[in-house]
């Protein structure tokens, strides 16, 4: 079974803002009960303790710190000089959120899954890694979720027929990455509208505004 682990629901156990008050967020997600009202592999719910436990194992197999293996295999290939990692009460980094990025490093990761892994000629992702995200298996909130990625695999654009397939990434407050591969498109988003319905609003002007431009009607 999973743990009570869910961000959307502020009396989870498992909610982000209980685990900022912690010292320990690695042994605070540990120490979440167990949801033993639904079989194995039968529900997802987003939970950012999730993140910071899998930075931890990443970070811990490798031996190497989590900001160092994100210059190694990213940031330093992408030419990313000005990325700045956000850190828990122990000093351990955030793998959990609070990356702070200059906007045209965040919309390189966007180029990046346009690219299909691919960054000036050097491979960053593997195809079996790029494959999954095309694939979109895991349903969470009634989106496709892999590897921290949303897919919404038919969104209404405004006077067009057609839907597109958008995968985007997303954060509180508006913080948002859209990659539309049929239009070869990225478009990034920062926002301050954090807890609030606001936060939407990228969704929102992807979908009435900027979509509808960068594809003409009849197209």
């Amino acid at each position: 079974s999973a743990r009570l682990c869910d961000d959307r629901t502020r009396s989870s156990p498992g909610q982000e803002e209980r685990m900022y008050r912690r010292r320990d967020w690695v042994d605070f997600y540990f120490g979440l009960p167990f949801d033993e009202s639904h079989a194995p592999d039968s529900t997802a719910h987003y939970c950012t303790a999730g993140f910071v436990v899998l930075g931890a194992v990443v970070a811990a197999a490798a031996q190497r710190p989590f900001d160092e293996l994100a210059e190694s295999w990213f940031f330093g290939p992408m030419g990313i000089r000005d990325a700045k990692w956000a850190h828990d009460p122990r000093g351990q980094v955030d793998s959990g959120g609070h990356l702070r990025l200059r906007a045209r490093d965040f919309l390189a990761f966007g180029q990046l899954l346009l690219d299909e892994g691919q960054w000036r000629g050097e491979a960053l992702l593997s195809p079996e890694w790029i494959a999954q995200i095309e694939a979109g298996a895991t349903q969470l909130e009634g989106l496709g979720y892999v590897h921290g990625w949303w897919i919404e695999p038919a969104l209404r654009v405004e006077g067009h027929p057609d839907p597109l397939r958008v995968i985007f990434a997303s954060g509180n407050g508006g913080q948002a990455l859209y990659v539309i591969p049929e239009l070869e498109l990225t478009v990034g988003f920062f926002g301050h509208n954090y807890n609030s319905p606001r936060a939407a609003l990228p969704f929102v002007m992807m979908q009435r505004v900027i979509l509808p431009a960068v594809r003409p009607e009849g197209r």
